[in-house]
């Protein structure tokens, strides 16, 4: 009876101080909730807490002096629960600062009890006796999926991708987004017990949810596309709608993959109907990819596990689209750094290195080899045919196959024997 009596004097103040104002509750529902004060009055923070009830503005200053002060598992659990609900009505009414709040200290409570003992002894007795330790261990690992799944409900709706041109609510989505990762850091260092593993991995499993969505619709608009007939504004706009979600998931690694491995697609595929240079893809797609490559070559590791090639793949289509030769090369360059032996990078690197000395003897041929002065001779031809020796060599390595070798090395020992007769001329002179 004193319970009862105690939770219908206290608990509506308490409850009214705890949620801002944003919750009353009537003696039926205090009379329920009896055990939470009956065990919050044998606390040392009940001193700290009982006189301050009745002074609004002293909370919620109360409240951290009363968590130094310290509460008993019974009372964690009890307070666990409250702000989880309070999170979860909050959350629902869009309040969102009151919500965080709620969230917050709503974890902070079950991690009090991320040691098991007292959930093991006073919570799954109430769930069924006598459970197998698996199952136990799957109960008390569920204790926190009710904040969670509203999470994911609410991110994905925020995300809007169904409706794949307009912009995803980022309030609401940055919320979810926050109060996730919140979970993960708040028992990533924890003991390994059923509770903390259970909100880690629900908090990770919630966000990969997240990114199939986006993943899912990305690639079921893709495979609507057909390809003979698509337009250049089409695709883009399929790419910029992922691009702008990715951007508001904070541009996780898998998106990044999932992106540059489906832009690479539409560009084979397009290449394949000979519609990529009709189309202009090369261009706005390497523009839309590029940050994703750099995101993932920054982070390394098992990021970019089995990516080198398509990676590479990227930096050769750039180097392919670009008009300057100094451009095409610093691409193919890159790619072949990314992918060691990347075979289109070398082939297309040894046929740009074959353009260079080309343009080193022609520009050999256009002086006379007649000329009287054997020291401009050597100033300026011998470094020219050098280069030229050296761009063809690289060019074989690179590509063995390559069908002008042979035409080259020719014109070169041609430049070669006959400034050598000249210089050899002029110096017998």
């Amino acid at each position: 009876m004193r319970a009862l009596l105690d939770a219908q004097l206290y608990l509506p103040s308490l409850v009214d101080r705890l949620s801002g104002g944003y919750l009353t509750i009537d003696e039926a529902t205090a009379c329920r909730w009896a055990g939470w004060i009956d065990s919050l009055r044998r606390d040392p923070a009940w001193k700290i807490i009982e006189p301050a009830l009745e002074m609004r503005e002293a909370w919620p200053a109360v409240w951290q002096d009363a968590r130094q002060a310290g509460f008993s598992p019974a009372t964690q659990h009890h307070q666990a629960i409250f702000f989880t609900r309070l999170f979860e009505r909050t959350a629902a009414d869009s309040r969102f600062e009151l919500a965080r709040l709620s969230f917050e200290r709503a974890l902070d409570c079950w991690k009090a009890l991320e040691d098991d003992d007292h959930l093991r002894r006073e919570v799954l007795p109430t769930v069924a006796s006598d459970l197998p330790e698996a199952d136990a261990d799957e109960v008390l690992a569920s204790l926190f999926d009710g904040p969670l799944q509203l999470l994911e409900e609410r991110a994905l709706k925020a995300l809007r991708v169904h409706d794949w041109t307009a912009s995803p609510r980022r309030r609401p989505l940055l919320f979810c987004l926050d109060l996730l990762d919140h979970a993960r850091q708040t028992f990533a260092d924890g003991p390994d017990d059923a509770l903390s593993q259970g909100i880690v991995d629900g908090a990770r499993e919630v966000e990969m949810r997240l990114h199939r969505a986006v993943t899912d619709e990305l690639d079921q608009r893709l495979k609507s596309l057909d390809y003979a007939t698509v337009e250049l504004d089409e695709l883009l706009a399929i790419f910029d709608g992922a691009i702008l979600r990715c951007r508001h998931l904070r541009f996780p690694p898998p998106l990044d993959r999932l992106l540059l491995r489906s832009g690479l697609a539409v560009i084979w595929d397009l290449r394949e109907t000979k519609r990529d240079e009709e189309l202009g893809i090369i261009a706005p797609m390497v523009e839309r990819l590029e940050p994703c490559t750099d995101r993932l070559r920054q982070l390394g590791g098992e990021d970019t596990f089995g990516l080198q090639g398509a990676l590479a793949d990227l930096q050769v289509f750039k180097g392919e689209d670009a008009l300057a030769i100094d451009a095409r090369q610093e691409a193919f360059e890159e790619a072949l750094q990314i992918c060691p032996g990347h075979r289109n990078a070398s082939r297309l690197l040894s046929y740009l290195l074959l353009e260079r000395a080309n343009r080193d003897l022609l520009k050999t041929a256009a002086i006379p080899g007649a000329t009287s002065r054997v020291d401009i001779l050597r100033r300026r031809i011998e470094p020219l045919l050098d280069n030229a020796a050296d761009h063809i060599e690289r060019a074989e390595e690179l590509y063995p196959e390559n069908d002008l070798l042979d035409r080259y090395r020719d014109d070169l020992r041609e430049e070669q024997r006959r400034f050598r007769l000249t210089m050899e001329a002029d110096s017998e002179d």
